[in-house]
Order: C-alpha cells, then structure tokens, then sequence
C-alpha cells in the first residue's frame, strides 16, 4: 500500500517524478478537451454547468479528471494488498472491472473521466503510466495498520486542495468540514437519538466526501448500516474511497459500497408501472418498474450486465458501447439510491 504521507509530500513538491506526472497527464486532458465535441463529452459538459452553476473550464475538467485517476490508484493499492492480488493494467482499475473482480461492488464504473482518458489516446496512455509507475514508488507500506496510521478521510482531502487551485475551489463554492468537527457532530447526534446503535440505519442525503459516514462508521457496530448520496461524481468517488479505507481491516469477500451519485431533490418520478429518469446531465428514459426492483434485488452493479437485461426488454435493444455503458451507469446510480432512500423510510422491496 501506498504510504500516504509520502504521496502527500511528493505532491506539494513541484520537482517531485509524481507531482510532474499529474502535470504531464492534466495537460494531456486539457489539451484533449479543447478539441473534443462527441455527444459524451457535451454531456459531461452540461452536467458540470449543472453542477457548478456557471461554464466549466478545460482547466477544472482536466484537474478533476487526474484527481479521479490518483483516488482510484490509492483505492486500488488498498484492495490489491488486502486481497493479495495485483493488477497492473491501468484501465481495468480504472474502469471498476479490477474492482468487481475483487469482489468490491460499486467502488466505480465506466464514467465521465474513463470516457475522457480513453480519448487521450496513446499520449494518454503513455502519461498515465508514468503517473501510476511514480505512485507505485511509494508502495512502501506492508500492513493495514500501518497504512491506516498514516490515512485519514482529510487524507483525500489535502490531495485534493493540493491538485486543485484555491481560485478554482473559492470560484466552484467548496468548503469542506475537517474530520474533529464531524466526529463532535456526529457523538453528539448519536448521543440525542437515544436509540440501539446497532439497530440505527444512517443515511446523509449530501454526503460530499464522506466525512461525516466513516465518522459514523467508527462509532456504530458492524451490523448498522450507513447509506450516502451526492450529486456530485468525484465527492462520490471520494467518499466510496473514505469508506473503502473504514471497513479495510476486516475486508469481506465480497462488500458493496452504499455511496450513491444522485440528486435528492430529482429522484425518478413515478408513472405507474414506469420509472421516469431525468439525469442532471440532459439524458432522460422510462423504464419499468419491474425491471428496476429486479436489478435491485438481484444486485446487479455491472452496467454491461445491465445493458443486456435492458435489451431482453421490448422496445429495447442491447448496447455495448463505451458511451451506452456510462449512461448505464449513470442509471444505475440513480435505481439504487431510489430504493435504498425508501428502505430508509421502512420500505423493502418484496422478495420472491
């Protein structure tokens, strides 16, 4: 595993191989999105106006594509050393695949920043080795333990505020709360519920990176259940990450991360037997209700599964197409978090 407070130096150090490797593939981005005009990428692009309230730069897209790309990589060396696995191809990793097949649902998927990367091309390929061979130079760290003493949710955080300009964090209105804040708020809550911890089922509606659920999380027993959703992608990402490093030392065989991108206040409007989906990123489709609950109940996470049950559905026909599979996954973001927000109302859905 990675040690963290290394990675964290490396990256304040502007001569450091990691932070020129960052650099080196966020120009590679950049440069990429000045020319881009696929149907994806304004899609993306409508989603972060959607997000941020005013036009997205090349500049942010490209910083926050690289943060993406470095979260995953530290996400990755968690699980490969725990699983004792190791996996060197860079997309498999980054796409989820590497993920599911260690038995790890939901960390991520085809998205906005796989499909960005994939049309970098060779260049982008040559610079994302570069930045996961510089990374790997800090794989100094051989136990849980010790990689947890030297990781905290503010941990994601600080590399964050490093690989993000203060201008363009102030300009985009985020602020994050620091880890002994949470941690009061958080006691003193539980404190005033006066209820069962161990029958307690916690949901943050915002969760932005997870602050608040792993500080939840090292104050309840195994069997409560914490749930978060987040409008915004990369905070999802971030908090999965906080969540995977929370239940790191008792790692099960196979463990699903209930962190969910989705936007509260839109959920699917309901049509009697349909489901209608309106994505904040211009996308919108019906889909049966039926279908929904079967993809819940039968904890179907991969969006190349799910696009071949959608096909088995009249009117519909099978898609495998990288731009299809984000789009899937984008849905079936939105189908979880809409059942797991009525099961936090004592909502289940009927099991056969």
């Amino acid at each position: 595993m990675y040690d963290m407070r290394a990675v964290l130096a490396r990256l304040r150090r502007e001569d450091s191989e990691l932070s020129a490797a960052v650099g080196q593939l966020t120009e590679c981005i950049r440069c990429r999105l000045r020319t881009e005009d696929d149907v994806v990428s304004a899609l993306w692009h409508r989603e972060n106006v959607f997000l941020h309230g005013g036009d997205e730069t090349a500049e942010t897209e490209a910083l926050h594509t690289a943060y993406s790309v470095v979260i995953k990589l530290i996400a990755w060396s968690m699980v490969s050393a725990a699983r004792e696995v190791r996996e060197t191809d860079v997309e498999e990793i980054l796409s989820g695949r590497a993920f599911r097949r260690a038995g790890i649902l939901n960390y991520c998927g085809e998205d906005w920043y796989c499909h960005i990367l994939r049309e970098c091309g060779e260049e982008g390929k040559t610079c994302l080795a570069r930045l996961y061979a510089a990374l790997r130079n800090e794989d100094t760290v051989d136990t849980v333990d010790e990689f947890l003493r030297g990781f905290s949710a503010d941990s994601l955080r600080k590399i964050y505020e490093i690989m993000i300009p203060e201008r363009l964090r102030t300009a985009l209105g985020e602020y994050y709360t620091p880890d002994w804040l949470a941690s009061c708020m958080v006691e003193n809550a539980l404190e005033a519920c006066g209820r069962n911890p161990a029958e307690l089922r916690v949901l943050d509606p915002t969760c932005g990176a997870g602050t608040f659920l792993t500080a939840v999380m090292d104050r309840l027993p195994e069997e409560a259940e914490v749930v978060g959703f987040d409008i915004n992608p990369l905070a999802v990402l971030t908090a999965r990450t906080n969540y995977l490093a929370a239940v790191l030392r008792k790692l099960p065989e196979r463990v699903l991360i209930p962190v969910y991108c989705c936007d509260i206040l839109n959920p699917p409007e309901e049509r009697g037997e349909m489901l209608a989906f309106r994505l904040s990123c211009g996308f919108s489709c019906d889909l049966p209700r039926a279908f929904c609950e079967t993809v819940v109940r039968e904890r179907i996470y991969d969006e190349v599964e799910f696009l071949e049950r959608l096909g088995e559905i009249p009117g519909w026909e099978a898609a495998e197409s990288h731009a299809e599979q984000l789009l899937a996954r984008l849905l079936l973001e939105q189908i979880y978090a809409f059942y797991e927000k009525r099961r936090t109302l004592w909502w289940e859905i009927p099991r056969g």
